[in-house]
């Protein structure tokens, strides 16, 4: 979704749309597995839900609903991104699924959306993980964790490189998408100590793309600094549809539905 790849695949690049839209499916994945709930997203989280100590974003029973213009993982089901990482040929599918999580956050909880990464390279499967996200009552968009599964050519998997939880690993909610991106400000899409860290900033506004046939207006460009190791990745959204380019405009949006 919304992060960074790492080098042997945004590492996923954190779509959400999701990453310019959104994307899931049901299937254990992470060091733990997925444990999510059966919540129906976008269902009231009621009791599961509750708001953060003072000093950090707060979560109403909607937090499952995505709305956030920039990254509106809540409008799409299915998304697909093509094209080069790194010299190498690689397709991303994102779906986003029937189902939330909870998530241990500050003596409560908090309900996340569900999203399922897949990113295959040259044809085969490299990295699949299950993404969770929130909105909070400010409109941001909120990175809670991933569960990480990573695969060999033979299907075999080697590692869970960047797996962390909010409540688990950190204390802290990543900001993944402010309600108003504006140049200059930088956010924290991931601080998790000994895991990962990274500090994204909005380098452009008011864009228009042409991909595909289709032009994209209202775009803004982000640049994302992550570790470790060191890694900086360029992604463009385009307002109403999320993530639109990837990996420094190698990957380019195919669809979203």
């Amino acid at each position: 979704m919304t992060r960074p790849r790492r080098a042997s695949t945004w590492r996923k690049a954190s779509l959400l749309s999701a990453i310019g839209a959104g994307s899931l499916l049901l299937a254990a994945c992470g060091s733990g597995g997925d444990t999510s709930t059966t919540q129906p997203a976008g269902a009231p989280a009621g009791a599961a839900t509750t708001t953060q100590a003072a000093g950090g974003p707060t979560f109403g029973s909607d937090s499952t609903r995505i709305t956030n213009p920039w990254l509106p993982i809540s409008k799409y089901q299915h998304c697909v991104l093509s094209g080069t990482d790194q010299g190498t040929p690689t397709r991303v599918v994102r779906d986003l699924l029937p189902r939330t999580r909870t998530l241990n956050y500050r003596g409560g909880t908090v309900e996340a959306t569900v999203v399922r990464d897949q990113s295959s390279e040259n044809g085969s499967l490299a990295e699949r993980t299950f993404d969770y996200f929130a909105q909070g009552q400010d409109g941001n968009v909120y990175y809670l964790g991933e569960d990480v599964n990573e695969y060999n050519q033979q299907g075999k998997i080697t590692g869970h490189g960047g797996a962390w939880l909010l409540g688990r690993d950190t204390q802290t909610p990543g900001l993944l998408m402010p309600a108003n991106p504006k140049p200059g400000s930088p956010f924290k899409s991931e601080d998790v100590p000994g895991i990962t860290h990274e500090i994204d900033h909005v380098v452009a506004t008011g864009g228009t793309l042409q991909i595909g046939g289709r032009t994209y207006h209202n775009v803004i460009k982000v640049r994302e600094n992550a570790g470790p190791p060191p890694e900086v990745e360029y992604k463009q959204y385009s307002k109403g549809v999320g993530v639109i380019t990837e990996a420094n405009g190698g990957l380019r949006l195919v669809s979203c539905r």
